[in-house]
């Protein structure tokens, strides 16, 4: 009887470090989804924002919205940009250079805001974080 209770008691071991290590590596990757979605989350949240200032443009609301934008507006905005768009390289290349595409036009001397590849991109974005 008493090697039973031995047995009984190593494999139940055994099994608690199985599922130990199952936890730890669930665990993994659910962080890793974690991140990938706030990286996701951020860009798209910035270049939403970025569309909005252009549509406020396009519909009569310049002074309301863009009266706060100066050099040093932009300067932040496009460092954020980029820092956004390193980390989308870690997960997804391709949209991190339509991301990339969109955001610099907008801070290039001439604003101009890629619609077209606004919209791939916003629509790949989603696709992923479902």
């Amino acid at each position: 009887m008493k090697i039973n209770l031995e047995m009984v008691s190593a494999v139940l071991s055994i099994l608690a470090i199985g599922i130990s290590v199952y936890g730890i590596v669930s665990d993994d990757r659910n962080a890793d989804r974690d991140r990938r979605v706030d990286v996701y989350t951020r860009a798209k949240v910035s270049i939403d924002s970025i569309a909005f200032r252009e549509l406020c443009v396009e519909n009569g609301y310049n002074d309301v919205i863009n009266s706060d934008i100066n050099d040093e507006w932009m300067r932040n905005k496009l460092l954020e940009a980029w820092d956004i768009k390193s980390e989308l390289e870690i997960y997804d290349e391709s949209n991190a250079e339509l991301y990339w595409t969109v955001m610099s036009n907008i801070y290039s001397e001439g604003h101009t805001f890629d619609k077209e590849n606004y919209e791939k991109f916003i629509t790949n974005i989603k696709k992923e974080l479902k």
